[in-house]
């Protein structure tokens, strides 16, 4: 039964015009109706209005913020759930506060990054302002609370199981015939370039894919990933056959995740995948436990090693991708925002015990 029944939530995220392309505000907004909330997405980033002109993104950030004080004295939400957020201005946010309606933050990037595109002003000067600023990485909690965020939640991502299937609650048979000895899915990033390089340069025989944006736009031509581009990004049940199809998936962490995890983190296994992740803190000591339910390397060398040990032991890479299937089974986006929003009607546990619950 769904027990939400009358509450509202006003959700603010960029919305996918693209059916095959993923938008996380889009898994949120299935998710609260499901949890029984009335749920109305307002899109803050209007297609194509941020390839214009700087004076044109001036207007058009105008025309967002007008629209969405409207949107908000229209549908007289108890809750607006902002993810990200980047051209909110401060002043809006304030004015929302003042009609009494809770100012929910989920940011999915570092909002510390400013450099690199991730923030920006606006996000630094909104996020006091806002009742609660939910976050993925605890590392950043203390920081966030030291520029005055009134209350600080820890929400580590997770996986929308529709969009998984029921599958990981009734483990399959193992894929007999696999495509690729590895592969990896995720935008073009200088880090991430380097990793492949260095694997490649090791291994030149290796049966590797990658996905991902950008990937052709920044690799030079004589590049040795070219030979392994397989395509632009992939989601959803393409994205699962092909980690399906792999005898190992890579997750490489941004520099901007910390020590933290990724989306990837909770997909591949949610996939049926086995997976091999940088050594973060929260990928081996509180959402797995390394050589149990997930596979970790912090060098290139160790990297190789890894590689060449599970493609040639099967049973033991068997055995952590059925451990990282059970593990994942109850990191689901539907049991997270659940125990959020219920700690901020006091009729759950506080959000910061959400981990002891993953």
């Amino acid at each position: 039964m769904k027990k939400n029944l009358g509450q509202k939530i006003l959700l603010v995220g960029e919305r996918s015009l693209d059916p095959q392309v993923y938008a996380y505000a889009d898994s949120l907004r299935r998710v609260f109706a499901d949890l029984g909330y009335e749920v109305m997405h307002f899109n803050n980033k209007p297609a194509g209005a941020y390839i214009a002109s700087r004076l044109k993104k001036k207007i058009v950030d105008m025309w967002v913020n007008f629209r969405l004080i409207m949107q908000a004295r229209k549908f007289s939400p108890n809750v607006i759930f902002v993810v990200k957020g980047e051209n909110l201005w401060p002043a809006t946010l304030s004015f929302l506060g003042r009609m009494g309606v809770q100012l929910i933050n989920f940011y999915p990037d570092n909002p510390f990054l400013v450099s690199n595109g991730n923030s920006n002003a606006n996000v630094l000067h909104a996020l006091p302002i806002y009742h609660v600023c939910a976050i993925w990485s605890k590392m950043l909690m203390p920081v966030m609370s030291s520029i005055g965020c009134r209350r600080v939640e820890y929400m580590p991502f997770g996986y929308e199981s529709a969009l998984f299937g029921t599958s990981i609650f009734q483990v399959s048979e193992k894929v007999q015939k696999f495509t690729y000895d590895v592969c990896f899915a995720g935008t073009w990033e200088p880090d991430r370039q380097w990793w492949l390089e260095q694997l490649v340069m090791r291994m030149p025989h290796l049966k590797l894919a990658i996905w991902g944006n950008m990937w052709h736009e920044h690799l030079a031509p004589d590049s040795p990933l070219r030979k392994y581009i397989r395509g632009n990004a992939v989601y959803g049940a393409q994205m699962i056959q092909y980690f399906r199809e792999s005898k190992i998936v890579l997750n490489l962490v941004r520099k901007q995740n910390l020590s933290a995890h990724n989306m990837r983190t909770f997909e591949i296994p949610a996939s049926e995948a086995f997976q091999l992740a940088q050594r973060t803190k929260e990928h081996c000591e509180v959402l797995f436990t390394e050589g149990q339910s997930i596979a970790c390397f912090a060098t290139p060398d160790e990297l190789e090693t890894k590689i060449m040990w599970y493609l040639a032991h099967e049973n033991e890479r068997e055995l952590i991708r059925l451990a990282g299937i059970e593990c994942v089974k109850k990191m689901t986006l539907e049991r997270i925002i659940a125990q959020l929003m219920g700690s901020l009607d006091g009729d759950n546990l506080h959000g910061r015990e959400i981990e002891a619950l993953l």
